[in-house]
């Protein structure tokens, strides 16, 4: 090898070097650029699946609103539901009361008249026995002044 191939060849091992530090350079650029890419693209995914999320969360939200809303409207039937059904349980107890009351009257009544009308009776019956007593001590003396009259008539035959 001459000189000037020596050279030569330094030269191009140089220019090889040279070539390898600027290939190496474009190819850490374009991974350099390739992973911005990918991380935009990652951040636009994660940005994508946050605003999923947020979107989930609002719906999630407004269901549990929903679902609170619905259980205090049904609370709040149920409670009118129970005041009333209480409140007609209290009417139906008064209105118990006040026929129980209305017809413990009504006997205490009826059983003052059936004593009355039962002493009327046993009075009326007395004064029937007295009446009957007397009639029959009447016609007893009439039986036996008769019996007096037959005996002192036939007495008088014989």
């Amino acid at each position: 090898m001459t000189s000037k191939e020596h050279k030569e060849n330094k030269e191009n091992q140089k220019e090889g070097k040279g070539g390898l530090k600027k290939k190496v350079k474009a190819a850490e650029k374009v991974a350099k650029k390739s992973a911005k890419q990918i991380n935009d693209v990652q951040g636009q995914r994660i940005d994508a699946l946050e605003g999923q999320i947020k979107l989930m969360r609002k719906r999630i939200d407004l269901q549990l609103q929903q679902l609170s809303d619905r259980n205090a409207a049904l609370l709040r039937r149920t409670n009118d539901y129970m005041r009333i059904s209480s409140d007609r349980h209290v009417s139906l107890i008064h209105r118990t009361e006040n026929q129980m009351k209305h017809l413990a009257d009504r006997n205490a009544s009826l059983l003052k008249k059936t004593d009355n009308q039962l002493r009327q009776l046993s009075d009326r019956n007395a004064a029937l026995l007295r009446k009957t007593s007397e009639q029959l001590e009447q016609l007893s003396e009439r039986n036996s002044a008769l019996l007096r009259k037959v005996n002192g008539n036939s007495g008088t035959k014989s």
